[in-house]
């Protein structure tokens, strides 16, 4: 019998090879222990892609036409069923649904929902005034109030006047709703009352909410909370208008000044205004922290062709702000992309799904479902003897749910050994050889790179709907922050699957900003405002005009027929008393 050929590997895993190469060159000189790192390697990389950790680019090439045929069927459908057609005095209603017959897409049809964030400019660097920033649920705090003062076309464009976050006691957090915004607004009255004498603000300020949770915004001012995230849980409130809340245990608790809330805005949305106030080219906006977040700049002349904003309403506009909502992305409510996302995961990322309640592309690229999928990949290489030792992972914490930490991914994926040890301590892991850490390292950076391929495959998406060669995205996350390996992957798997058209994506972390958002988004109502009072006036001024020349034109006209009658007659005096 002829003998078979073995099946040559057509394209090679950079990255395996990379840790390989790394693994030879630091036991180059110690044959048995470089034979034993490299078949550990060798079998943690065989585990990884027979579970589905490690993707193709053809997978990579689906998941991205995919989501562009998602988008593009949310935008054709979704926008329209919830909004209609406005008369010039009106705003967008997303109350009144269309009938469905006008449409060609069924609900069913459609993977993600989406809506209008109200915001409907970017930032020209023209915005001023002093403004009040309320911001809820944030990671690190609770709670945190600001003045910010914006400053037009100087630098820097802005000001924080003053500031201050807390956390809230655990029976205001998970308590009835009224006391958790009553206890908000007698922090905000404390909180002008801090005020320096010094510093001129006036008794009348508008103020913007922040809020890090879920919202179905119906107008600028107007926002449902759908649901609630991490340290709080206040369930009365879900459903319920919070800004229509808040402005009653305002008016219970504030005396001095008069505050008047204005704007409320989730995170993707701070995240893309905040850093569009210093780039004005950023288009797109993707949050990860803990749920999947994004908003787009969309171009008005298509909304306006779609009838969705009136021409009124887009006068002197040029883009307006669109948040894609993920919660109806979860199994069983799909029809059209089930069957891919169920290829595509893992036994794993179900396990996590039902652990934390996430849909589909969360449980790829969230924080916690991140640090959680690493912890599962290193205790079964453990199991299966691939890492550490039995006496070694049996006495620590990796059975325990959260007990790695970004720091531990941060540290491990810079090579410090000095900062690992007290880590590794709190888990309850000791004595690890650098084999090991090389090991635990490189499924980190499997998990990551799996995360940034779904990254790039929405930024890519939307990129698409914008036309721009040159892109700026804002992105905000913890893991994100805190490696830098991980914008280089997305980077790399960015440029990869954008189309020729786009030179660069530009990639820059919101965090430090985001509080500027609400502020921006208070300055840009101003200017709009203004842009449309002044160009109503221009509009009156012309049209006036035009009448006056067209009053002119006729008096003129008049006028020369008039003497043109005069002399007709004048030359008929003449001509009878030549004949008399």
């Amino acid at each position: 019998m002829p003998r078979v050929k073995p099946k040559v590997r057509q394209k090679t895993d950079i990255l395996y090879d990379k840790f390989r190469e790394r693994l030879e060159q630091k036991t180059l000189f110690c044959f048995p222990i470089y034979r034993h790192s490299q078949q550990s390697l060798r079998s943690i990389h065989q585990f990884l892609v027979r579970h589905g950790f490690v993707w193709n680019r053809t997978l990579i090439d689906m998941l991205k036409r995919s989501l562009s045929n998602s988008l593009i069927h949310a935008f054709n459908y979704e926008i329209l069923q919830q909004t209609h057609h406005t008369d010039s005095n009106t705003t967008v209603n997303l109350k009144q649904p269309q009938p469905l017959h006008h449409y060609s897409l069924l609900p069913s049809q459609v993977d993600l929902r989406i809506q209008l964030t109200h915001v409907n400019a970017l930032p020209a660097r023209t915005e001023r005034g002093l403004f009040i920033v309320l911001e809820i649920g944030r990671i690190d705090e609770d709670v945190r109030y600001s003045i910010v003062s914006l400053l037009g076309k100087q630098t820097p464009s802005y000001d924080i006047v003053l500031s201050r976050g807390s956390n809230l006691p655990k029976h205001i957090r998970e308590s009835d709703g009224e006391i958790l915004f009553d206890h908000l607004a007698s922090g905000l009255n404390d909180f002008l009352l801090q005020i320096p004498t010094n510093e001129q603000i006036p008794m009348s300020l508008q103020m913007g909410l922040l809020f890090h949770f879920p919202i179905t915004q119906l107008e600028l001012d107007h926002a449902e909370l759908r649901s609630w995230s991490g340290r709080f849980n206040c369930p009365d409130i879900i459903g319920r208008d919070i800004v229509q809340c808040l402005r009653t245990s305002i008016e219970k608790y504030v005396q001095n000044y008069q505050i008047n809330i204005t704007a409320c805005i989730n995170e993707s949305v701070a995240a893309l205004i905040s850093v569009a106030v210093e780039n004005p080219n950023t288009l797109i906006s993707l949050v990860f922290e803990r749920f999947f977040s994004v908003s787009f700049a969309e171009d008005v002349e298509i909304l306006k062709i779609k009838k969705i904003l009136t021409q009124t309403q887009s006068r002197a506009l040029y883009r307006t702000v669109i948040s894609i909502d993920f919660d109806e992305l979860r199994p069983g409510t799909l029809q059209t992309s089930d069957a891919l996302y169920q290829s595509i995961l893992t036994s794993y990322d179900i396990y996590i799904m039902r652990q934390f309640n996430v849909n589909y592309i969360e449980v790829l690229t969230v924080d916690s479902c991140l640090l959680e999928m690493i912890r599962l990949i290193i205790l079964e290489s453990c199991i299966r003897g691939y890492l550490l030792k039995f006496h070694i992972w049996s006495v620590s914490k990796l059975n325990s749910i959260g007990c790695i930490s970004v720091e531990f991914i941060r540290y491990l994926l810079m090579d410090s050994s000095k900062h690992l040890k007290p880590l590794l301590k709190q888990i309850g892991i000791s004595h690890v050889s650098k084999l090991n850490l090389i090991l635990m390292e490189y499924i980190c950076h499997v998990i990551i790179r799996r995360a940034s391929q779904v990254l790039s495959c929405m930024t890519v998406s939307l990129s698409d709907r914008a036309k721009e060669e040159d892109i700026t995205i804002a992105i905000d996350s913890t893991v994100y922050r805190s490696c830098p390996v991980f914008r280089v992957y997305m980077q790399y798997e960015t440029e990869g699957l954008c189309n020729k058209w786009v030179t660069r994506h530009r990639f820059i972390t919101a965090t430090d900003k985001c509080y500027l958002g609400p502020a921006a988004v208070m300055g840009l109502q101003k200017t709009q405002k203004a842009l449309m009072i002044r160009d109503e006036i221009s509009r009156n001024y012309m049209i006036k005009r035009i009448r006056s020349r067209r009053r002119l034109k006729t008096n003129s006209r008049t006028h020369r027929t008039e003497l043109r009658y005069i002399k007709v007659e004048q030359l008929r005096q003449t001509r009878s008393q030549k004949h008399i």
